[in-house]
C-alpha cells in the first residue's frame, strides 16, 4: 500500500459516541429539574401576586432547561453522525 495509510476506527465519533451515553441521563434529569416545584406551585403551595410571576418563571425555566437538554443531546448526535466510521491511520496523532 504504497502511499495509503491503513483505516482505523475514528476515536473522535467513538469519543462523541461516549459523550452522548453519558449525556443522556443528564439531559433527562434537566427535563425534570424542576417538577416538584412546578408540581407544589400548581397545587398552590404559594398564593400571591409574587407567587403568581414565581410560577411564570419557574414554568419558562422549566421548559428553558428541559429544552437544553435536548438541544445538547441533538448537537452531540450530529456532530457524531457526521463523523466518519473510519479514518486514516496517518491522520491520527503518531499516526
Amino acid at each position: 500500500m504504497t502511499g495509503e495509510s491503513a483505516m482505523v476506527a475514528n476515536p473522535r465519533k467513538a469519543a462523541l459516541a461516549r459523550a452522548l451515553e453519558a449525556a443522556r441521563p443528564e439531559a433527562a434529569g434537566a427535563t425534570t429539574a424542576l417538577d416538584e416545584a412546578v408540581s407544589a406551585m400548581k397545587s398552590k403551595a404559594w398564593e400571591s401576586g409574587a407567587a403568581d410571576s414565581f410560577f411564570a418563571a419557574l414554568t419558562a425555566g422549566d421548559n428553558d432547561a428541559g429544552r437544553a437538554g435536548q438541544d445538547c443531546l441533538d448537537a452531540l448526535r450530529q456532530a457524531h453522525d457526521r463523523q466518519p466510521d473510519q479514518v486514516p491511520a496517518s491522520r491520527l496523532p503518531n499516526g
